[in-house]
């Protein structure tokens, strides 16, 4: 089920679109607690038409697989970045803990490209936020940072032949979370490019490590 959604930061008077998937069977179990996805787009999805959200990364393989989540995906506003929307973000995830059967202790930040980038920044700030996290083709733009998240486990996806986010830079944070002794798990894909934002979510086991977080 896919509901559309427009949020309304009341401190700061500014809207932010945002997809809503539900389960399938989301009505018919009516005391369950749903695992949340933050799910952060490229640039590429930017604007004001929510469809564009569906094109690339998870959303391609929402209804053929049937996940056990609630997808919240926020729509970055044009020629804007993540970064200086980080209250509007607060404030949906405030809106769906609100309106939503969640499990607040299975919030899951996933990124990808412009969004992974915001995902290194957005859980360095809300460190106690989110159980678990997927950031691909992104970089770190604080890594000295990243102290604050250690304690988070993090999979970091990146495509080897990436012409659009260089590997370098999740190889970076990935050296610098790892030196911390933090729980990072690394994986680079040597024939893959840019495409690994979509594609990546064809894996069950990206899914299924999110549930055991």
């Amino acid at each position: 089920m896919l509901e559309e959604k427009r949020c309304l930061n009341k401190m700061i008077n500014q809207t932010m679109n945002y997809l809503i998937h539900l389960p399938s069977d989301y009505d018919a179990l009516n005391n369950r607690k749903w695992p949340v996805i933050l799910f952060l787009h490229g640039a590429g999805e930017r604007g004001d038409n929510l469809d564009d959200i569906k094109k690339y990364g998870i959303h391609r393989y929402l209804d053929e697989k049937n996940l056990p989540f609630v997808v919240v995906s926020p729509q970055c506003p044009k020629d804007t970045f993540w970064d200086v929307h980080i209250k509007e973000l607060n404030a949906i995830i405030d809106e769906i803990k609100e309106k939503y059967d969640i499990d607040s202790n299975k919030i899951y930040l996933v990124g990808i490209s412009m969004g992974a980038f915001c995902a290194w920044n957005f859980a360095m700030q809300q460190t106690k936020l989110f159980s678990a996290m997927i950031v691909i083709a992104g970089g770190a733009m604080l890594p000295k940072y990243a102290y604050r998240i250690k304690h988070i486990p993090i999979w970091v996806v990146h495509g080897k032949n990436d012409k659009e986010v260089p590997v370098e830079e999740s190889r970076k944070i990935v050296t610098v979370l790892k030196d911390l002794g933090a729980n990072v798990k690394y994986t680079e894909y040597p024939n893959a490019g840019h495409e690994l934002c979509t594609t990546i979510f064809e894996n069950d086991e990206i899914y299924k490590w999110l549930l055991s977080k």
